[in-house]
């Protein structure tokens, strides 16, 4: 904004030199040439100006629909564009920009009217959260562009902002627990060698089940069914103690939500600081962290997926208990890079190899 004053101030002061250097001309060789020539810039800069008189307050600004965005995802926002009271005057010259880019216009329309208009533009936003108001810049110049005027409007929201997508991270993430877990998409747990009941042979069950011994006996293809241990339900935990990874570690928890949806069932519990109405998917916009050590919930019979910004003594100590009765995979910072943490092993996530 300061910059544009100074650049209409070098206009004005550019404008009034040469006028003052026209009447000077005109006074000290007193002719009709001078005199009409110094008259018409006259009534030209009086026209000028009466261009400028359409108020930018009765521009007015609003979303056609509301939706969900993403951290550093262009997303596609319509607007409808109105003038609040009528004018006879037209606006010579009407751009809409973002805020911080001042240079680059969203919209622009040579004499509008005050017609009502649509027109959308991509938008990337920058932070998390539910922002009420998006600020817009509108502007406009008089009919020769040697004047400019400017104001902030507001269009209205809500404005959700999921935190940022990591599709490549949760993917390589849910390959490596599969690498550990063979079996972790099957809720029933590992197989026993106890063998629960022979059936006939099935078209898909594969070979290695066959018994061939009473195969044999009843001359035909038997099919052995081993026991399974206990069904273990899928639980994931995000554990949102202050660290300076604490919107890394959620974005990535998110992003690994949203892929684990498409692979396999599984609940999930978010321990973080929110308002008390929000909702769950409102959460991942207004979480943020805590500083004191919570309380875990106790789980049994779980594969838990327990997500950290950093491994602290107190949280430490809940996870060895978890760790007795629960099937654990931990997913926590050290040095500011990313590990997973499975029984004894701790497994740097290097996220170049998701792009190999």
């Amino acid at each position: 904004m300061t910059f544009l004053k100074i650049k209409n101030s070098v206009k004005i002061f550019s404008i009034l030199l040469f006028y003052s250097l026209i009447f000077v001309y005109t006074i000290a060789f007193n002719n009709s040439t001078g005199w009409m020539l110094f008259f018409f810039l006259v009534f030209l800069m009086i026209v000028d100006l009466i261009s400028l008189f359409p108020s930018l307050k009765m521009i007015k600004l609003e979303t056609t629909e509301l939706t969900t965005y993403t951290v550093n995802q262009p997303s596609q926002l319509t607007l409808e564009l109105f003038r609040c009271q009528k004018s006879l005057l037209p606006t010579p010259s009407l751009t809409i920009s973002l805020k911080k880019t001042l240079n680059s216009s969203l919209y622009a329309q040579l004499f509008y009217m005050g017609t009502r208009e649509t027109f959308s533009f991509q938008w990337t936003p920058e932070k998390r959260g539910i922002f009420n108001e998006l600020p817009l810049l509108v502007g406009s110049t008089d009919f020769l562009a040697l004047f400019q005027k400017q104001l902030v409007r507001q269009v209205s929201g809500p404005f959700m902002v999921m935190p940022e997508l990591q599709k490549e991270k949760a993917e390589l993430i849910f390959q490596i627990i599969l690498t550990k877990l063979p079996n972790f998409k099957n809720s029933f747990g590992n197989r026993t060698f106890s063998i629960r009941n022979f059936r006939s042979h099935q078209f898909g069950d594969a070979l290695k089940t066959i018994d061939w011994k009473q195969s044999v006996k009843r001359n035909e293809l038997i099919i052995k069914e081993y026991e399974h241990e206990i069904e273990q339900d899928t639980e994931l935990i995000f554990y949102g103690q202050d660290g300076l990874n604490f919107e890394s570690l959620l974005s990535l928890y998110y992003s690994f939500t949203l892929f684990l949806e498409r692979q396999m069932p599984f609940s999930q519990t978010i321990i973080v600081d929110s308002p008390m109405e929000a909702s769950h998917e409102q959460l991942f916009a207004l979480a943020s962290s805590f500083t004191e050590h919570r309380q875990l919930p106790m789980y049994s019979n779980k594969k838990l997926i327990f997500f950290a910004p950093s491994l602290t003594q107190e949280l430490g100590e809940q996870l060895e208990l978890l760790q007795k009765n629960n099937t654990l995979f931990l997913i926590t910072y050290h040095d500011d890079k990313p590990f997973l943490h499975w029984k004894e092993q701790i497994i740097e996530l290097k996220w170049e190899a998701a792009h190999g």
